[in-house]
C-alpha cells in the first residue's frame, strides 16, 4: 500500500537532462524461471555491463525467504532478498556475457518510489508498483511513460490480498462482516493504513455488493457510509504502512483477523489462514524510473514487452465476494479521499 504524506513537485527538467547525459550502464530485461532442480531456465534478461536490478513489493522478497511466480513457466522458487543471480547467457550469445538479474524488495511506499526512482544513476531499472502509483509516479516525473499514448505501466498480473485470520482464536472462516463483528468476535483487526482497500472493506462489511462499491464511493453519501462504519471498529483496529508490518503483525499473532498480502504469509506457520472467497485483487505493472538514459530505456522497454516477468494473471472465474481495485477510480477521487481518510486516521480515539 503507497502513503500520500509525499507529493512533492517534479524534477522535470533535471530529469530530462539526467536522462540525456546518463552514461550507457547496460540494459537487461529478463524473464526467468527454475526448474525442479533448481537450474535456471527461460532467461532473456542480458547485463553486459552489470546485473539488472528489479524491484517488487515486499512479501514477494521478504527478509529471508518468499516466492516470486512467473506465469509464463509457471514454476515457483524462493528468494532471498536482494539475492544475485549470475545466469549462463541463451544459446547465440557470446559466452563472455553471462545474464545477471539482481532482485530487490520495496516496501511500496510513495516517498520510496520517488527518491529511488529520480536518483541519479537509478538503483533499479524496473520497479513492480500498483497501477495507481504507476499514474502518480507520472504525473510527477518519476517514472517515464512507456508508448506515446502515455501508458506508465506494463501490466504484471495481481497481487491478491486476503481476508486472513488466527484459527487457534477462531475455528470458522470469517466474511467480510466478521471483521466488525467484535462483541461476537473480540480481538485486534490489521488495516492497511491508506485509504485504497480500505474504505472498499467497509462497504463490503456493510452489505454493499462488490459490483456497487464504487459506484456508492463515488457520492458523498457511500463515502460518509465507509467513514461511518471505520469509526464503530477504529477502537479494534492496527494500521499497517507496509506489507512487512502486516507479517510481523502475523508472526506476533497480534490480531485475531485482517487484511494481508497472500505471499505474505509466514511459511511453515499454521496458526493463520487464508478465505479464499474475500480477496482484494490489486492490478501490478512493470514502471521505468524516468532517471535511466535513452538507450537502456529502449532496451528495457523493447524487451519487457516481449516477455514480461510478473504475478499470476486476473483470474477469469473469481468469487462473487471479491473485489478487484479499480485504480481508474482512484486516480480520480484519490487525493480528497486520501486526505480525508489521513485526517480521520489522525483524530483521537474516543473511548
Amino acid at each position: 500500500m503507497k502513503s500520500r504524506s509525499s507529493c512533492r513537485s517534479p524534477l522535470f527538467s533535471v530529469l530530462q537532462v539526467a536522462r540525456q547525459v546518463a552514461p550507457v550502464m547496460g540494459l537487461c530485461t529478463a524473464f526467468f524461471g527454475f526448474g525442479n532442480n533448481g537450474s535456471l531456465i527461460n532467461a532473456a534478461w542480458a547485463a553486459p555491463q552489470g546485473p539488472v536490478t528489479l524491484a517488487v513489493p515486499e512479501g514477494l522478497l521478504p527478509p529471508g525467504e518468499g516466492t516470486v511466480t512467473f506465469p509464463e513457466a509457471r514454476l515457483r522458487r524462493k528468494w532471498r532478498n536482494s539475492e544475485l543471480l549470475t545466469l549462463p547467457p541463451p544459446a547465440g550469445q557470446p559466452q563472455s556475457q553471462p545474464q545477471t538479474v539482481r532482485l530487490e524488495s520495496w516496501n511500496t511506499l510513495e516517498p520510496t518510489l520517488e527518491s529511488t526512482t529520480t536518483h541519479f544513476p537509478p538503483r533499479w531499472q524496473a520497479v513492480l508498483t500498483n497501477t495507481l502509483q504507476a499514474q502518480l509516479g507520472c504525473v510527477h516525473s518519476w517514472l517515464q511513460p512507456l508508448d506515446s499514448k502515455g501508458n506508465c505501466g506494463l501490466t504484471a498480473g495481481v497481487l491478491p490480498v486476503t481476508l486472513v485470520w488466527d484459527s487457534g482464536r477462531l475455528h470458522h472462516a470469517p466474511d467480510w462482516s466478521a471483521l466488525w463483528d467484535v462483541v461476537r468476535l473480540p480481538g485486534q483487526r490489521s488495516l492497511p493504513a491508506t485509504a485504497r482497500g480500505t474504505l472498499e472493506i467497509a462497504l463490503l462489511a456493510d452489505g454493499v455488493t462488490p459490483g456497487n462499491v464504487y459506484r456508492l464511493l463515488a457520492t458523498p453519501a457511500g463515502v460518509d457510509r465507509a467513514f461511518w462504519r471505520l469509526d464503530q471498529l477504529r477502537p479494534y483496529i492496527v494500521w499497517w504502512q507496509t506489507p512487512l508490518e502486516a507479517r510481523r503483525f502475523l508472526e506476533r499473532r497480534e490480531v485475531l483477523m485482517g487484511l494481508a498480502p497472500t505471499a505474505l504469509l509466514p511459511a511453515g506457520q499454521k496458526a493463520f489462514v487464508t478465505n479464499p472467497d474475500h480477496v482484494l485483487y490489486s492490478p501490478q505493472v512493470w514502471t521505468l524510473p524516468a532517471t535511466l538514459d535513452t538507450l537502456q530505456t529502449n532496451r528495457v522497454t523493447t524487451l519487457l514487452h516481449e516477455r514480461t516477468p510478473g504475478l499470476p494473471p486476473l483470474p477469469t472465474s473469481r468469487p462473487s465476494t471479491s473485489l478487484l481495485l479499480d485504480d481508474t477510480f482512484w486516480a480520480t477521487h484519490g487525493q480528497a479521499l486520501e486526505e480525508r481518510f489521513q485526517t480521520w486516521r489522525a483524530q483521537k480515539v474516543a473511548h
